[in-house]
């Protein structure tokens, strides 16, 4: 009977109709099942009070002896304040085999802001005589935008890797930057438009953005030294604050974040023409939703 068996499954394999290809050998690992994802969401619910301006002066200055020539200083000036603590959130989703994901809320519109632009400081040069003066074309018409309003939000930074690919990236050393967006208003005259910062120095400036708000929508986006962590874990009556100080040449601007009340910025020099020098000052008070 044995030999029979045996002759029995050598014919089937040489046929084709055993299907033992179906049959797992002994000791074979099952097949995986799909993947189960275990998503983690957890959302911060904050506070936040916000203040402050950004400015920027250009000088103008084609004056000489006996040329035509003229010289005046362009000001541009965005100040804001949301008025009083306004809501807002900062969500966080991790899960295995995409790290961490964090994204911020814009709080509602709320505060105030004014964009304005000025010219200061005219002065004019001619040819001398006998020759007749030129005609000269005079600085540049610059006006108040009004007063408009700002919506803010955390918004995340850098996003470090985590040590295993698997694991979800750890909130801390994630960091926070501060945002804030002109909602409404006018947008400046095209030879009066507002400058920005070309580039920027300090920790956490790699995506950093500074400028006047020369039209709605446009964010001012900063560093404020505010760790994911401190933010998730913050308490009941705990207050973060920080005091964001930019000054400088607007080619190279640098941003300090201090603890309150900060230093004013310097009002630096201009001395030839095309300099151009940046200042701004922001206070950010956070807390935890009441």
């Amino acid at each position: 009977m044995r030999r029979f068996r045996l002759l029995l499954i050598v014919l089937l394999t040489l046929t084709g109709l055993g299907g033992l290809a179906s049959v797992a050998p002994v000791g074979a690992a099952p097949t995986p099942g799909p993947s189960k994802f275990k998503f983690r969401t957890r959302i911060a619910k904050l506070e936040v009070d916000v203040a402050g301006y950004v400015e920027t002066r250009r000088l103008h200055d084609t004056t000489s002896d006996c040329s035509p020539g003229e010289r005046w200083i362009q000001t541009n000036h965005f100040d804001f304040e949301t008025g009083s603590f306004v809501p807002l959130s900062v969500k966080n989703v991790s899960g295995p085999g995409f790290g961490s994901i964090a994204t911020g809320s814009f709080s509602r519109t709320t505060g105030s802001t004014m964009t304005k632009g000025s010219i200061s400081d005219y002065s004019a040069t001619n040819y001398c005589a006998p020759t007749e003066p030129d005609k000269l074309t005079g600085p540049p018409a610059c006006a108040a935008a009004g007063r408009n309003r700002i919506a803010v939000a955390l918004t995340p930074g850098g996003i470090p890797e985590p040590a295993n690919p698997d694991d979800p990236a750890p909130l801390k050393g994630r960091s926070l930057q501060l945002t804030i967006k002109r909602v409404g208003g006018g947008t400046d005259t095209p030879k009066c438009a507002g400058e920005g910062a070309q580039s920027l120095t300090g920790p956490g400036t790699e995506t950093a953005v500074v400028g006047t708000s020369f039209a709605p929508g446009i964010s001012e986006i900063l560093p404020a030294n505010l760790d994911a962590v401190k933010v998730f874990a913050i308490r009941r009556r705990q207050r973060l604050r920080r005091t964001i100080v930019m000054q400088g040449p607007c080619s190279r601007v640098a941003v300090k974040v201090l603890p309150v009340p900060g230093p004013a910025p310097s009002p630096g020099g201009l001395n030839a023409d095309g300099d151009c020098w940046l200042t701004g000052k922001v206070v950010l008070t956070v807390r935890a939703r009441r």
